[in-house]
């Protein structure tokens, strides 16, 4: 039954045009910032793309590009459009009376919207940082199966521990909210609400809410993309690690906890979203 659920979550979305089109800010989001770039001369014919560069582009455009906004959106998008099957065309009372139970259809459910996600990011992070890269000549120092190694790694790592806390919990936010008011568009309206804050904070508020204690810990363990993972990655693996921790103060431990922060609220957000599935039964 799991995996019914599994497979029935795949064709419920694919079938649905705001998938598609929420899919296609993603992919846009990815091209537009591979193409625009990060630094003011590197779309100049005269630019060169050294080492140091390189490194720092894995995290300058898939994360502001990618991670931050249009990831985000579209993992609201899916678990909206999931939720108005459940509520809008009554599709668990269907499954129900043909003898799914609680548990397989929603883990069913989540397991698929987890993978989309996955793979959507995936591909969107990679197809940024690979465009970037072609389009200004690559690197000296690296030859072509050397880069594509580097990044299988360096760029899985950052989809692992910063995208992924984020996704699962955008998720659980929308899942949960969606579920408690039985309504779609208020899970969706509480998401994409959340991300509307997200932009000011960082967009508006970012200086002068870490003169703060709450805003300094907002930003560093709070943030649906904590800076103390991203800081902790940024240089990773580099001889530029060590001074970059350094600069920004951060330990292994404290990127540590700004993950498990973030998996903890979605964590509470699926446990919640579960029990009031489990209520539908009574």
């Amino acid at each position: 039954m799991f995996f019914l659920q599994y497979k029935t979550s795949f064709k419920n979305l694919s079938r649905a045009p705001l998938f598609w089109a929420a899919l296609a800010v993603v992919v846009f989001a990815a091209v537009y910032g591979a193409l625009e770039g990060t630094y003011y001369d590197d779309n100049q014919p005269q630019f060169i793309l050294d080492y140091e560069t390189y490194i720092q582009q894995y995290i300058n455009i898939c994360v502001p590009k990618v991670m931050v906004y249009s990831m985000p959106f579209f993992t609201v998008v899916t678990t909206a459009l999931l939720l108005s099957r459940d509520y809008g065309d009554g599709f668990y009372e269907i499954e129900k009376a043909g003898g799914v139970r609680p548990v397989s259809y929603f883990f069913g459910r989540m397991a698929a919207l987890i993978t989309v996600d996955f793979v959507v990011v995936t591909v969107a992070c990679y197809l940024s940082f690979y465009l970037y890269y072609f389009t200004r000549g690559g690197v000296a120092e690296l030859t072509v199966p050397q880069m594509l190694a580097d990044s299988l790694i360096r760029m899985m790592r950052l989809i692992i521990f910063i995208s992924m806390p984020c996704i699962l919990m955008y998720i659980g936010l929308t899942y949960f909210t969606g579920s408690l008011f039985k309504r779609s568009y208020a899970g969706s309206v509480v998401g994409l609400g959340y991300l509307v804050i997200t932009f000011a904070a960082i967009s508006v508020l970012h200086i002068r809410a870490r003169q703060t204690v709450f805003g300094k810990f907002y930003f560093d363990y709070l943030l649906p993309l904590p800076e103390k993972i991203r800081f902790y990655l940024h240089n990773y693996d580099t001889k530029w690690f060590e001074g970059t921790i350094k600069s920004y103060g951060v330990t292994a431990q404290e990127a540590i906890i700004s993950v498990a922060i973030l998996v903890t609220v979605a964590v509470v957000y699926f446990s919640l979203s579960y029990i009031l599935v489990r209520r539908r039964e009574i």
